[in-house]
């Protein structure tokens, strides 16, 4: 194999999907998971193929997180992993009166736990990259707190630490860890809070005046891949529009 090999969780849609394009566009070969959205799946396979870039898909639900092995059964053929994208995300709101631990459970394992044995699991894999780099998707209300998701909050500032916490362990490896910190970006995720809020109201909080796009966190993510990041580790990405309250 001569291209390199990026992985990306939750890629059949939103952010995910642009990521896994933007790499494909940039020389990588792709395993791409998705959790119920097959038909966005096997679209996305599609359009990396007519970019001439390999695509491998695996259906698989991070809330139950012994299904990270069939990760590395898919990972150890192809013997090292150059870039690792931890973005599948799983977000409720609801007042924090109402979240269960069934609920918190969920939202802690996809959006804080799976990344963490994710990394534990394929990072032996990535060393043999020898500048291999992780890439985790956090969230501004990691950093801000929040009202209305406290769990998904919770979760997303673990994310955080994590990052930190690996930039620091892999270094040894030639492993960068680095995270982006995305604010209101268009996707399904939020679409609905974007209809709730009320998408004028949103965006005169933001001091750019605009609702971001998913390219925007996927250019930052091909840079934080690339050679042009090879002095960059443990840092927080974070793109806003200059967004620095809780939403």
């Amino acid at each position: 194999m001569t291209n390199k090999l990026s992985l990306i969780t939750g890629a059949s849609n939103g952010i995910g999907r642009a990521i896994a394009i933007d790499l494909a566009k940039n020389g990588y070969d792709i395993i791409a998971t998705f959790n119920k959205d097959k038909k966005s799946a096997l679209s996305l396979k599609k359009e990396i193929n007519k970019l001439g870039m390999s695509c491998e898909l695996l259906k698989i639900n991070f809330s139950k997180i012994n299904q990270i092995n069939q990760l590395e059964k898919i990972v150890k053929k192809y013997k090292k992993l150059d870039v690792l994208v931890n973005n599948a995300g799983y977000l409720n709101q609801m007042p924090f009166k109402k979240i269960n631990f069934s609920e918190w459970e969920k939202t802690i394992n996809i959006n804080f736990s799976s990344i963490f044995f994710l990394i534990q699991t394929l990072s032996k894999y990535i060393e043999k990259s020898h500048n291999g780099s992780i890439i985790n998707i956090s969230s501004i209300g990691g950093q801000t707190g929040g009202t209305k998701a406290p769990h998904y909050a919770a979760a997303k500032l673990a994310v955080i630490s994590l990052t930190k916490s690996f930039a620091n362990i892999l270094a040894a490896q030639k492993i960068r860890v680095n995270a982006i910190s995305p604010g209101v970006i268009e996707t399904k995720l939020v679409r609905k809070f974007i209809k709730k809020e009320g998408r004028n109201n949103i965006e005169a909080k933001i001091p750019l005046g605009k609702i971001g796009n998913v390219l925007d966190i996927s250019n930052s993510v091909v840079f934080l891949a690339s050679e042009k990041s090879r002095y960059i580790t443990g840092q927080i990405i974070n793109i806003n529009g200059g967004l620095y309250s809780g939403w």
